[in-house]
């Protein structure tokens, strides 16, 4: 086999820096097939053989610039010497939306431990009659609330192995680009779950933090915030009777999350009470959202693929953001972790926890495991056991 081979341009045919030449050197000599000769190494008689490596890499430059980029051709008979992919872009059915962890506010945190003091109880003003006696001053009632933050991980990596061997197909893919996003959204969804459920088997096991649900079951009140719907679909007067129970509390519902059957019949319900056919509203990002008018403005009601929407087990989650936050001591950060082999790990990493401003008692909750006792402060309300 000569060197210089027919139809094949040298190396240097296509300059050195131009998109031609980045995408040969990230494709590599695997473009050819199994068993193609690019370094004789040593011969049988002592002496070196011929390296084609570098003409080989000229003409990858110049095949797919000027027929698979540059004109946008399809690949002639030498196609066979590259392996092509039919779509780019992997389609990913199991990535799920994470709208709570975008609606609640973020708040810094300092230490291991989030802090924050509520005013339970207020002392009244009196009217009196006329003395000249001193009179006693009313006392108010705070409480001091603590949250411990959680560490939420999500562990990933790459192999040398696959970033040369992706990197040899065409189209092109980033075997680090493909990771990191998976890992991300990984912990997004994992995060997001815990907001809503809490500490659950599917969350994080005992290593969470009290979500949402919980807040509102431990509450105990002057008014009924645990709504049972006793199996029933829920009704307008049902949606009211909370949103009434809140606002009583001084707390005005602006967000409400439900799953996605319950979400459908609150949207026929609406249709068939105002008769009209789109009963929704836009929120953050372009979000839909059904638009339910409070005496204070819109309750947009989201629907969450992490709310449970077997019959029996749907539920209202009805929040006033003003009252919640996340407390933020490291948002998502990745960290490239020590390479000691042919791989490279990394893990994407948030401490961070839910606060209800409302709650002044610290709760520990197991989802499958409900506390027993309620002793709880939230002013959240919580609509359940819907059909």
């Amino acid at each position: 086999m000569s060197q210089k081979l027919e139809g094949m341009p040298q190396f240097g045919d296509s300059p050195i820096g131009t998109p031609a030449d980045i995408l040969a050197n990230m494709v590599g000599l695997a473009a050819f097939p199994e068993g193609t000769v690019i370094y004789e190494g040593l011969k049988p008689n002592g002496e070196l053989g011929k390296d084609f490596r570098q003409m080989y890499l000229g003409w990858i430059r110049k095949k797919i610039w000027g027929n698979a980029i540059k004109t946008k051709g399809v690949l002639d008979s030498t196609a066979a010497i590259i392996h092509t992919t039919t779509d780019q872009e992997i389609i990913d059915t199991t990535r799920k939306e994470c709208p709570l962890m975008e609606l609640l506010p973020q708040e810094t945190a300092r230490g291991k431990v989030a802090s924050y003091d509520v005013l339970t109880a207020r002392g009244a003003a009196a009217f009196v009659t006329e003395t000249v006696a001193a009179q006693t001053p009313v006392s108010d009632t705070y409480a001091s609330a603590t949250k411990a933050l959680a560490i939420a991980t999500s562990w990933g990596g790459w192999t040398d192995f696959s970033l040369a061997a992706l990197a040899s197909q065409y189209p092109t893919r980033d075997a680090r680009a493909l990771e990191i996003r998976n890992k991300t959204w990984s912990l997004n969804e994992l995060w997001e779950n815990e907001l809503i459920n809490g500490s659950s088997p599917a969350g994080a096991s005992a290593n969470g933090f009290v979500g949402a649900r919980a807040e509102i079951y431990t509450s105990q009140t002057a008014n009924s915030l645990n709504i049972n719907l006793n199996g029933a679909d829920v009704t307008d007067a049902d949606i009211d009777a909370a949103i009434a129970a809140m606002v009583q509390l001084n707390v005005k519902p602006n967000l409400a999350m439900t799953d996605l059957v319950t979400w459908q019949k609150i949207k026929q319900l609406m249709m068939s009470l105002v008769r009209y056919v789109n009963p929704e509203t836009e929120i953050a990002w372009g979000l839909k959202a059904l638009a339910w008018a409070t005496p204070y403005g819109v309750m947009p009601i989201v629907a969450s693929k992490f709310m449970n929407y077997a019959a029996g087990s749907r539920e209202i989650l009805m929040l006033d953001t003003k009252f919640l936050a996340q407390r933020l001591l490291l948002d998502s950060t990745m960290e490239m972790l020590a390479k000691t082999t042919l791989q490279q790990p990394f893990v994407i990493k948030k401490f961070s926890t839910l606060v209800d401003k409302t709650q002044a008692v610290a709760q520990t909750y197991n989802n499958n495991n409900w506390p027993a006792t309620t002793t709880g402060t939230s002013k959240m309300a919580r609509l359940y056991n819907a059909a």
